[in-house]
């Protein structure tokens, strides 16, 4: 390469800024941030609202192109109605332009790396690779969507719905099978995700834990003098939104009887009516939508409860707890694939272990913290952001080499 930087060219749904409110654009933007200091990085992300406010945003990349058409309404209805049964199909639009963009097929052309974020995306592996058969190309599945709709289609109540998601899960691990051909490497965030994509063989597949600790890693010197349960997830996905009115419903009430000092508060952007409407009939709830910072809630929280009962994928805001020295109560989807389940306060799939549990760790505070304080050491070095950005740039950059490398292991 003559001494140039690395180009890179990484295609996913988000544009990466300062304060994204989501764990996976958190994500993308501490990979990038790592990348932008020894490579060019053009980011492909579609052409939505979400993006275009991005653009104005701090910490917002330099070079980005913004895909997409618009599309009547029947084409649109119609193309929502084809993703309920292939879930991993990215946005036709953002495709179409793709495909058809002669500079954006010039930047891929060029790439030394490809980037691919999302399960969704990675159905344009091949794609990618016919454009660019010497790239190397690392796709990062944040989830594993075959597993989320098993999942789903194991608590579907009618014939039908169970149907479409036992056919969204076939395609996603058709897409993935595909994946594991075409591309150079896949990353994951924990074994449980690499053993599901590759049937107990690593194969191409390499296991990340996410960079989460930082070095200036605040950690909660003394137990709150208030009680306060807290809930964090983006309102927008429908697991954190069932999992916030699973709670209220279910959970809360029995807690606050028990510990009536007790307060809960939900917080992450975008919260529907029906969950405000909801916490507004329960007693000492707090709804915030997005906030510019998570850091005041995690710093004055007694536990951070994670009743997710749908999705995959290793859950940021139970290491994020863990991080700060918080006790964590949550089902067996709010910790998979993070350590020993003796690591937590309690790991329960019933409202009422759930709520019995927070009453404990509410009313008898000093045992989990002390399990709590085990869990951050543990948590500091599994997840240290140093070590783990090293590892990716090896991963991505590889010494400025390109070519196809499928199946080489980590």
């Amino acid at each position: 390469m003559g001494g140039r930087p690395p180009s890179v060219v990484s295609l996913g749904a988000y544009l990466p800024y300062d304060g994204i409110d989501h764990a996976g654009g958190r994500y993308v933007q501490i990979l990038h941030r790592t990348l932008l200091e020894d490579a060019d990085v053009t980011f492909v992300v579609p052409d939505e609202p979400r993006n275009r406010e991005a653009l104005g945003k701090p910490g917002v990349p330099g070079d980005a192109v913004l895909l997409g058409v618009d599309r009547p309404r029947v084409i649109r209805s119609a193309l929502w109605r084809v993703r309920k049964v292939a879930p991993t199909l990215p946005d036709m639009g953002f495709t179409v332009r793709l495909v058809t963009s002669r500079e954006v097929r010039r930047r891929i052309r060029g790439a030394d790396v490809i980037d691919i974020q999302w399960a969704e995306y990675a159905w344009l592996a091949g794609f990618l690779r016919r454009i660019n058969p010497d790239a190397r190309i690392v796709c990062t599945l944040h989830d594993v969507l075959s597993q989320k709709h098993d999942r789903l289609a194991a608590l579907a109540a009618g014939r039908r719905e169970r149907f479409l998601h036992r056919t969204a899960a076939r395609t996603a691990r058709g897409t993935q099978r595909r994946a594991l051909r075409l591309v150079d490497r896949i990353v994951v965030f924990s074994k449980k995700d690499a053993e599901l994509l590759a049937g107990g063989s690593e194969g191409s597949v390499s296991v990340i834990p996410p960079p989460l600790s930082r070095a200036d890693q605040p950690e909660r010197a003394v137990w709150p003098d208030e009680p306060e349960v807290l809930f964090v997830g983006a309102m927008s996905r429908p697991e954190n939104h069932d999992a916030a009115c699973w709670l209220l419903d279910e959970i809360w009430p029995a807690v606050h009887r028990a510990v009536p000092s007790a307060r809960l508060t939900i917080a992450g952007s975008a919260p529907r009516e029906d969950l405000i409407r909801l916490a507004k009939a329960r007693p000492a709830v707090e709804v915030t939508g997005r906030v510019a910072s998570l850091d005041p809630y995690y710093a004055r929280a007694s536990a951070l409860v994670v009743p997710l009962r749908r999705g995959a994928g290793v859950k940021f805001k139970t290491i994020d707890a863990m991080l700060w020295g918080i006790p964590v109560v949550a089902t067996d989807i709010g910790v998979e694939g993070i350590g020993d389940p003796t690591m937590f306060a309690g790991v329960h799939n019933a409202a009422d272990e759930i709520a019995d549990t927070l009453v404990r760790v509410l009313l008898e505070p000093a045992p989990e913290a002390d399990r709590a304080r085990e869990a951050r050491r543990w948590a500091m070095q599994e997840f240290d952001s140093e070590r783990t950005l090293r590892d990716l740039s090896v991963l991505y950059l590889d010494g400025g080499q390109r070519g196809h490398a499928g199946g080489e292991n980590t």
